[in-house]
């Protein structure tokens, strides 16, 4: 589907969205001062992390579903049970994020799709937020119409830690399993849903500005800003439970 460009929209999404994860940037640069922001602290968990996890993940569920709606008319945004599988399923083969305002205009729907991107964090750290999510449709046994994730793919773990965190934070299900899902709230976590945050609002900025308003937008990430998308080597799967290495020598 080719998303309208409008400069209405491009300014909205940027009073309205933009501005506030550009706030949650500044908030997370901030715990600098504390706890530096390196791979072997990505387990380091805190109140102030809590907080940040909890407003990006929420921020990401607004974004995808506004995104879903501009996808697809029929997708209502603010419909409660509009989950992250039904808001993914329309955003995953629509939208494209492309390295340059050029390709972003002229070539946008052939550029790779969002789900493949990388962001490299405070040129550091390679992060693949929705890398291996996708999301499928199929009818259950009474015909009815489901989505799921693919079988080479799932949920991404940062999201399902999110959850934990907003549903479940010491609940009895979590002190079952012998510790506590406040751990979960931890700088990977809150880096990956940033990274997320970035492709998502990027990628729907791209999508739906003008060449003037891509060309004078100058309110680029402190974190991600720059981006190198080339290279495999090094990266870090925040969003796998182990940490073993996959098959490109890449940490997971």
């Amino acid at each position: 589907m080719t998303l309208s460009r409008s400069s209405e929209m491009f300014e909205r999404v940027v009073r309205e969205y933009w501005e506030y994860y550009r706030e949650l940037e500044d908030d997370f640069l901030a715990t600098r001062k504390y706890v530096a922001i390196e791979e072997g602290n990505l387990s380091a968990f805190s109140l102030e992390y809590l907080k940040l996890f909890q407003a990006t993940c929420g921020e990401i569920d607004a974004v995808g579903k506004l995104m879903a709606s501009l996808a697809n008319d029929a997708f209502k945004a603010d419909d409660g049970r509009n989950n992250i599988l039904k808001w993914w399923y329309e955003v995953q083969g629509t939208y494209h994020l492309h390295e340059s305002t050029d390709n972003a205009l002229e070539r946008y729907d052939s550029g790779p799709l969002l789900g493949e991107r990388r962001h490299r964090l405070l040129d550091r750290l390679e992060l693949a937020p929705w890398r291996g999510f996708r999301v499928e449709e199929y009818r259950d046994k009474h015909g009815r119409r489901r989505l799921r994730p693919v079988a080479t793919g799932s949920t991404p773990t940062w999201w399902k830690d999110y959850n934990k965190v907003k549903h479940s934070r010491a609940g009895i299900g979590a002190m079952s399993e012998g510790g506590s899902n406040y751990s979960r709230a931890n700088l990977g976590n809150v880096a990956m849903s940033l990274a997320a945050l970035y492709g998502l609002e990027t990628a729907l900025m791209q999508a739906v500005g003008t060449r003037d308003d891509l060309e004078a937008f100058a309110d680029r990430s402190r974190l991600f800003h720059k981006v190198r998308f080339a290279t495999s080597k090094g990266l870090i799967e925040l969003i796998s439970g182990s940490r073993g290495r996959t098959s490109d020598g890449a940490l997971r």
